[in-house]
């Protein structure tokens, strides 16, 4: 016997109370029923109690009709399906309805059962497929940018800490601006780094820390973020983040309010990061981020980043204790002289993989100094 946890979730949004009445009797055995008396509750319900797999409008509706109701609908949850229940036989409300609130099914009342049924598990295999092809999507995608992070931690440290603390910055400012889309910006500001592979690791120190290079090295640094673009171009639905990557350095421009944000969020997190390198606290690199930049509400979500300590202990700790919250206070040099970790490089898993084969090869210290996270 299926429990209510295993039902697929409705939503039925009429003014009429008899008729939702008559929705939940029908439906209960079959789905997860939530009710709503009109437009405005219906989006409140989606806002705080959805996900829904599917949501039935009836379409005269006072203040708000279904069309309008169903087109918000889609705007906060795209994945939900949305089925539109009218006694008006009227061509053109069908018209508004399908176009405005991408409708999937439009019943004309009274609908049968068999016909309302119908409908609705057609509507909740469709929400099965759109959700399953996402899930599949992103954590693929998940998988293919924690690879190229891995790879550009063990081939350029320096650039693969410069990202990361650019996307911790990122992930404290996307908090409080709620965006849509996390996951396009945060991969975006994780591979922006990539190209940074192919520059000397002398002028990689250099460009972070703030100190001057010559004319030919800011002329290789301008180039790298198109090299990352074009690396991530290759990946399939990475589109807007190589655009957001390229554009970032005023490479690109685009239409795509996406790839207009993730630009922007790109240069505001660089900006922060090299001012706090020059030595600024969070609170001076802000209000030197206000003076220079038309930003206001990119710079007001980084707004308190570091005020509470990190929670850093420097702690020793031998090979096989070394794991992911850590990172290394010094260079880690192996037996035979050749440098393999850089100071300040964090410890990732194909780190730990890494040092394991030295450690068999040529061997390595017995302990590490090393940053801890509490």
């Amino acid at each position: 016997m299926s429990t209510t946890a295993d039902l697929p979730r409705l939503l039925c949004v009429d003014d009429e109370p008899n008729v939702l009445d008559a929705l939940q009797r029908t439906l209960m055995d079959d789905y997860d029923v939530t009710t709503a008396a009109s437009g405005a509750a219906g989006l409140e319900c989606v806002q705080r109690r959805g996900p829904f797999a599917v949501v039935v409008s009836d379409m005269r509706m006072p203040n708000m009709d279904g069309a309008e109701f169903l087109a918000k609908v889609r705007a906060a949850a795209p994945d939900t399906v949305r089925v539109l229940l009218t006694g008006q036989a009227s061509v053109a409300a069908a018209v508004q309805a399908v176009n405005g609130g991408g409708i999937f099914r439009f019943l004309l009342k009274p609908a049968s059962e068999e016909a309302l049924q119908g409908a609705l598990r057609d509507a909740v295999q469709q929400y099965r497929l759109v959700t399953a092809e996402r899930d599949l999507l992103e954590n693929t995608l998940k998988q293919t940018v924690e690879v190229l992070t891995e790879v550009l931690s063990m081939a350029s440290p320096l650039a693969f800490d410069h990202a990361r603390r650019l996307n911790t910055y990122a992930q404290y400012a996307l908090r409080r601006l709620a965006w849509a889309a996390h996951w396009e910006y945060e991969v975006a500001i994780l591979l922006s780094q990539i190209g940074y592979i192919t520059a000397p690791v002398e002028t990689l120190e250099r460009s972070f820390s703030g100190q001057a290079l010559t004319a030919d090295e800011r002329q290789m640094m301008r180039r790298l973020p198109g090299v990352a673009s074009e690396l991530v171009a290759r990946i399939p639905r990475l589109d807007r983040v190589a655009a957001i990557i390229s554009g970032a350095q005023g490479a690109r421009t685009s239409h795509d309010p996406i790839v207009v944000r993730g630009v922007k969020l790109l240069a505001i997190v660089s900006e922060f990061d090299r001012l706090l390198h020059l030595g600024r606290t969070p609170a001076q690199a802000i209000e030197s981020l206000r003076a220079r930049s038309h930003e206001d509400r990119l710079v007001d979500a980084l707004v308190g980043f570091g005020d509470r300590t990190d929670g850093q202990e420097v702690v020793v700790v031998r090979r096989t204790e070394l794991d992911t919250t850590m990172a290394f206070v010094g260079d880690v040099v192996a037996n035979n002289g050749i440098t393999i970790v850089r100071a300040g490089s964090s410890v990732t898993p194909l780190m730990l993989r890494r040092l394991e084969n030295f450690a068999e090869g040529v061997g390595l210290p017995e302990t590490f100094e090393v940053f801890r996270r509490s």
